[in-house]
């Protein structure tokens, strides 16, 4: 369950926490139904750079740092070489559209069960 204050945006959610997870992440999926949510070993910019090689959806990304804040929300079309964020501890990969849809911006705290 992922959500911003009181409002649950998505009942449902996959992670990625090991290093093979990660690498997969959302490469090979035709449609992306559940968002999918990264930890990364450490705040950082370029370390927590992500691809879109091999994904054949467009995804949002909201990047998160320590404290669960939004530090960037952006949309990734597919085959997307480099995407690098601010220094962020946290990534959802959500079904395009979403940030339009929840309204999602800098400074919004996420939270997750």
């Amino acid at each position: 369950m992922i959500g911003i204050g009181k409002k649950t945006l998505w009942k449902k959610h996959d992670e990625a926490r090991s290093f093979n997870e990660k690498l997969k992440g959302i490469m090979f999926k035709k449609k992306l139904e559940n968002p999918m949510l990264f930890f990364f070993s450490k705040k950082a910019s370029l370390e927590n750079s992500i691809h879109s090689l091999f994904c054949f959806v467009t995804f949002d990304a909201i990047f998160l740092d320590e404290g669960k804040k939004v530090v960037q929300a952006i949309t990734v079309k597919p085959f997307t070489l480099n995407v690098t964020p601010p220094p962020s501890l946290y990534l959802i990969e959500a079904p395009q559209g979403s940030v339009k849809k929840y309204g999602i911006k800098k400074g919004d705290k996420i939270w997750w069960k």
